[in-house]
């Protein structure tokens, strides 16, 4: 008796194995849903490395929140309202910061910071533009003219009346005198339409927040959702009727794990379900399909097992996959139990079928497992999956069934098969395989990376609708300019401003040259000159004797103490930002950037440093490039799994067996052309599942006997597997549902194939 049992125990030592495993993982550390660990973490193409890093920088931690209070509303009381909301926010430790847009103090901080650097930071600019109008006045001069800096007050002075005239002259009365250069009024000229702030609506007000967490990590979703409902309740202590809505990634990365958790589970419970409904229909022995719940239990737990071993983390979607194994594993328990003979025991009936198991079981794995070397992580996983479980499931079969040596699931009788009379075969597989020639060459390609998310339409909506409360629109085009350094990030942006009208946070920084200028020996000895020949300018002109006094005080200081480095004072500076302003550039130990804004959509083409935000949101380019590698892997699979075949099979033989799945495979993707469905990545891969799948099937009708149990299993096989992927049909997900419907036509076409014997594989027939 122990002896009989000792393969259940061994499957049961394997199982508590493997459950231990799992059980000693941390879910949320080894187990993702972020669509940006789809793509590799040293991806080399500089879109991708930015899209990268503006979903995981501050960027992505933004959280717009709009607040709409009833009609006839006191102004006040909205205002009390956004203020204890903000306040709730602060005071999490979710949120690194929260400021109702109405609310002044972040733009005051703002302005005292830029006014407390205006020399550092403006003066270098103002000072070369300076220069390049006096050479334009004086081409003849020398760069060192001491003519330069009486003509450079007179000029200053000239330029201050001017503007004190205009009709915003008396606004700068206070700035006047710390600023007669008027740096900071040419900054804010200069950046103007980088404000995108829309003037609130009565009843509404505007809340800008940022997390502490980024929003794909757990601490960056459930405790920011529990601290914005506090604050929301915080608000409606005010204003018991107040709407609030908010926005950020935070959200579909929430919805995104929600629904991927429950397709998994769905997908898993309708395709096991498929697989005993179709089951059911096709043995008597209704109960003894029972047994072939350990065997895609122990198939799951083998792929789970095998695939968190090997990855430090692993996306969910591999999972969302892995339903299809509900229908191949079951394959080899079908043909092991209705390939049966009578009389015939166990080992017999294991030597008989070793060879069509392993050939089947071989080829699959060979292909899933050139998967191995992919760029992509998910590709890499899949190939793990898929063949860790195929081996699981080919091993647990044998052992499982050496314990019921004597079951028997009596196939029902089906009617005969009609197999394709010889004189014919020809003919019609010339025919097919001009049609499928005909269907491959009305193939075209879509690669996007969207196909692999959650449709959220309502979401969507919402987001955009929020956005557009805050000013965000779709007109204009945001271009990002990168470097290596912010000298480096800022030259490049001046390129691109010398040729397109734009505007940037960028601006605020001094060209390297020109900041270099400034502090040299000639630009200090100009600035040391500069406030005597100021203060007498302004002397003449009719100003007070001390009118630009605090500014000429901060000019000596300047003088006097140390330049900053130019690195670390646009750092200090960046870091320093106070609001939305600071999202708008970008510095980490990978390089800088910079987002700049064009009014019009039609902007000139731009060197490699600077490229489309909106280019950076699909990255369709990215995705083709992954797809061809891919489709030179997939390729090399279905090359592996003809070399099996032959190796097994021998020559002939082997040919006519891999040219079963094969032509199944391309009459499938003509048929998808034909019916006007792009293809992508997962088409792909669809297609290295359905040849290997359909391989399987070769091999066995090949060692059909005759038996009516030899094509039973082959059948059950195929309709069960195609059951199994049919179910990935119906999934949320673009490029899932394209594979799960791909590979069940493949396996349908197959099984076609096989009972007409077009391909001549039965040797009894």
């Amino acid at each position: 008796m122990f002896r009989s049992r000792r393969p259940l125990f061994l499957l049961l030592a394997f199982a508590a194995l493997c459950g231990a495993w799992l059980l000693s993982l941390d879910p949320d550390e080894r187990f993702t849903t972020d669509v940006t660990e789809l793509l590799p973490a040293d991806e080399r193409d500089p879109e991708a490395r930015l899209a990268l890093s503006l979903v995981r920088e501050r960027q992505s931690r933004v959280i717009l929140v709009v607040l709409d209070a009833p009609a006839g509303t006191p102004p006040a009381t909205l205002a009390l309202a956004t203020s204890a909301h903000a306040e709730a926010l602060r005071a999490s430790p979710a949120f690194a910061a929260a400021t109702p847009l109405a609310d002044p103090s972040w733009q005051h901080a703002l302005g005292r910071l830029l006014h407390a650097r205006r020399i550092d930071l403006l003066l270098p600019g103002w000072l070369a533009e300076q220069r390049r109008a006096y050479a334009a006045a004086f081409p003849a001069t020398p760069p060192d003219d001491p003519a330069f800096s009486p003509w450079l007050a007179r000029r200053t002075i000239a330029a201050l009346d001017t503007r004190l005239a205009s009709p915003d002259g008396n606004a700068l009365a206070e700035l006047i005198p710390s600023d007669p250069l008027l740096l900071l009024p040419a900054l804010a000229e200069r950046t103007a339409s980088l404000d995108t702030q829309s003037t609130p609506l009565a009843g509404r007000a505007l809340v800008w927040a940022e997390t502490r967490a980024g929003p794909l990590s757990e601490a960056g979703q459930q405790p920011v959702f529990a601290a914005l409902s506090a604050a929301e309740n915080a608000a409606r202590a005010h204003l018991p009727a107040l709407t609030v809505r908010f926005t950020g990634v935070h959200r579909f990365a929430a919805a995104a794990k929600a629904a991927t958790r429950d397709e998994i589970s769905w997908l898993n419970l309708v395709a096991l379900a498929a697989v005993f409904g179709v089951s059911v229909l096709s043995v008597r022995r209704i109960f003894g399909l029972l047994h072939l719940v350990p065997l895609v239990a122990l198939s799951t737990l083998g792929a789970v097992a095998a695939t968190t071993a090997i990855f430090p983390r692993v996306h969910v979607l591999v999972f969302v996959l892995g339903s299809l194994l509900s229908g191949v594993a079951v394959d080899y328990a079908f043909h092991l139990v209705l390939a049966r003979r009578e009389g015939e025991n166990y080992p017999s009936r294991v030597r008989r079928l070793l060879l069509p198991l392993l050939g089947g079981a071989a080829t699959t794995v060979a292909g899933f497992l050139t998967l191995v070397v992919s760029e992509l992580p998910l590709v890499r996983q899949l190939g793990v999956y898929v063949a860790a479980g195929i081996v699981t499931g080919l091993g647990a079969t044998l052992l499982y069934f050496s314990a019921f040596p004597n079951l028997d699931l009596a196939p029902r009788a089906w009617p005969a098969h009609a197999g394709c009379p010889r004189r014919f075969r020809l003919p019609l597989l010339l025919a097919l395989t001009g049609f499928a020639a005909f269907g491959l060459s009305r193939i075209h390609w879509n690669d996007d990376l969207r196909a692999l998310e959650y449709p959220s339409p309502a979401l969507r909506a919402e987001d955009a609708a929020i956005r557009a409360a805050f000013g965000e629109n779709n007109t204009g085009v945001s271009l990002i300019t990168r470097g290596a350094s912010f000298a480096e990030a800022r030259t490049h942006w001046q390129t691109l401003a010398d040729t397109t009208p734009v505007s940037s946070l960028a601006s605020l920084f001094p060209l390297p040259a020109d900041y270099a200028a400034a502090l040299s020996p000639a630009g200090r000895a100009t600035l040391t000159r500069l406030g005597p020949d100021l203060a007498a300018a302004a002397l003449r002109a009719g100003y007070e004797p001390d009118a630009f006094q605090p500014f000429l005080t901060d000019l000596i200081a300047h003088l006097t103490r140390p330049a900053p480095d130019y690195e670390n004072l646009a750092r200090e500076t960046l870091a320093a930002l106070p609001g939305p302003l600071g999202l708008l550039a970008h510095a980490n130990s990978d390089g800088v950037w910079f987002i700049s804004r064009a009014k019009s959509p039609a902007t000139p083409a731009h060197d490699e440093h600077t490229l489309s935000l909106s280019g950076i949101e699909s990255l369709n380019h990215l995705f083709a490039r992954y797809r061809v590698a891919t489709s030179r892997l997939s390729f090399a699979g279905i090359a592996a799994l003809v070399l099996i075949s032959c190796a097994l099979l021998g020559l002939r033989t082997g040919l006519r067996t891999a040219a079963l799945p094969l032509l199944a495979t391309a009459l499938s993707f003509a048929v998808i052309a034909l019916r006007g469905e792009p293809f992508g990545l997962f088409h792909l891969l669809g297609a290295l599942l359905g040849v290997c799948l359909a391989d399987d099937y070769a091999h066995f009708a090949h060692a059909d006997d005759g038996s009516p149990g030899a094509l039973a299993s082959i059948r059950l096989s195929a309709l069960t597997t195609a059951a199994s992927f049919a179910t990935l049909s119906l999934s949320a997900i673009p490029a899932v549902a394209s594979l799960g419907s791909s590979v069940a036509l493949i396996v349908v076409l197959a099984l076609v194939f096989v009972e007409t014997d077009l391909f001549s594989l039965r040797h009894h027939a």
